[in-house]
C-alpha cells in the first residue's frame, strides 16, 4: 500500500508536460542578432580593472571610492588569522595528465584576462582542483574554506523568485540579461590579495578579481551592481531586478522594453560590465525563463523549467527508493 501511495505521489507531481511556449520562444531568441559585447576601449583591459577603467562613470553615481577600494577583508579576529597563517604548508594541484593540461589551459586564460596574477606575496595557499561539469567539461575551483573559516559573513538581501512574484503584473513583457565573469569584475584589495593564493607547477598565484569560492563575493558584487540597478530604475521606466549576475527587465509595452533593453545593455557596458549575450533573452516575451522557473505574465502562472523538473524527478525517485529500502 505504501509503495502504491508513493508511486501515485510521483505521478501527480511529475505528470505535467513541459509548456510548448518555452521551446517556441527559444527558436525566436536564437534568431535575434547579438549586439557588441565590449564597451568602448575596454577590449584590452583586464576583467578586474574594467570598472576602474570607467571610474568617471562610477563617480557620477557617487560610487568611485567603492570601485577603487575593491573587496576588503572582514576577519573574525586577527589572532585566528595569524593562527591560520602559521600552519600554512606548500601544496599544489596534481592530477592525471589530461586534467593537468585542462587546468593549465584554464589558468592561462585567467592570467590572460588579468583575473589571476603570479606573485610570491602569498600568505595562504588554498587548495585548487577541477570538478566535472555537464557536457564533459571541467570547472576550475579555488577552495576558500580556510579563508572563509576566519571571515565574518556579510549578510544582505537578494531579490529572488518571491520578489519577482511581487512585481510581475499581467501582460508584462520580459527580457533577461546575464553578466559574464561576474565576481571577477570586483577588484581584490591589497589587504585581501595575499589570501587567495594557490600553487601550480612550482609557481604561486592569486586572484586579483574576486573568486567564486569566497563567502563574501556575492555581497561585494551585489553591492556594486545594485548601484547600477538603482541608476537604471531612475533613467528608464522599467521594472528591473537582479539575482547575482542574472537580471530581468519588465514592462507592458513590448517595443519600449525592446529599445530599453538595448539601452540598458549599452549602459552596463559603459560602466565596464561584460555582458554574456549568448545567455541573454533580448526579444520581449510574456513567457520567460528566470531563476529556474518559467514565468507566464498572461495568467501570472509559474512553473518549473524542464531542466528543473527532470532534476526534481531524479531527486524524488532517489527519495522513494531510499524510503522503500528502509
Amino acid at each position: 500500500k505504501w509503495r502504491k501511495i508513493q508511486m501515485m505521489m510521483l505521478t501527480l507531481i511529475l505528470s505535467e508536460d513541459p509548456i510548448q511556449e518555452e521551446e517556441q520562444l527559444e527558436e525566436v531568441y536564437k534568431s535575434i542578432p547579438l549586439l557588441s559585447t565590449e564597451c568602448i576601449n575596454c577590449e584590452n583591459v583586464s576583467v578586474p580593472d574594467r570598472l576602474t577603467y570607467r571610474i568617471q562613470e562610477w563617480n557620477k553615481l557617487n560610487a568611485g571610492i567603492d570601485i577603487q577600494t575593491g573587496a576588503t577583508p572582514n576577519w573574525t579576529s586577527i589572532d585566528a588569522l595569524h593562527q591560520l597563517e602559521a600552519i600554512q604548508k606548500y601544496k599544489e594541484y596534481h592530477a592525471p595528465l589530461p586534467q593537468m593540461l585542462e587546468y593549465a589551459r584554464q589558468l592561462e586564460k585567467e592570467i590572460k584576462e588579468g583575473i589571476v596574477i603570479q606573485t610570491d606575496q602569498i600568505r595562504i595557499i588554498n587548495p585548487t582542483f577541477l570538478v566535472p561539469k555537464p557536457g564533459n567539461k571541467w570547472r576550475k575551483i579555488l577552495d576558500c574554506r580556510q579563508v572563509n573559516a576566519v571571515t565574518n559573513l556579510i549578510k544582505f538581501k537578494m531579490e529572488g523568485s518571491e520578489f519577482i512574484k511581487q512585481i510581475l503584473e499581467k501582460q508584462d513583457f520580459a527580457t533577461t540579461l546575464d553578466l559574464e565573469e561576474a565576481f571577477h569584475h570586483i577588484k581584490v584589495s591589497s589587504d585581501l590579495l595575499p589570501y587567495f593564493g594557490f600553487a601550480f607547477q612550482g609557481r604561486l598565484y592569486t586572484y586579483s578579481g574576486l573568486p567564486f569560492g569566497y563567502k563574501n563575493s556575492p555581497y561585494h558584487f551585489n553591492k556594486v551592481l545594485s548601484i547600477a540597478i538603482r541608476a537604471i530604475r531612475q533613467r528608464w521606466n522599467i521594472k528591473i531586478s537582479n539575482y547575482i549576475d542574472d537580471m530581468v527587465l519588465l514592462h507592458p509595452d513590448k517595443n519600449y522594453l525592446k529599445q530599453a533593453t538595448q539601452e540598458v545593455i549599452a549602459y552596463l557596458q559603459n560602466l565596464g560590465f561584460k555582458i554574456q549575450l549568448k545567455k541573454c533573452r533580448l526579444f520581449p516575451s510574456r513567457i520567460f525563463n528566470y531563476l529556474g522557473w518559467v514565468w507566464n505574465a498572461e495568467n501570472l502562472e509559474v512553473k518549473m523549467t524542464p531542466q528543473r523538473r527532470r532534476m526534481m524527478k531524479k531527486e524524488i525517485k532517489s527519495w522513494i527508493n531510499a524510503a522503500m529500502a528502509h
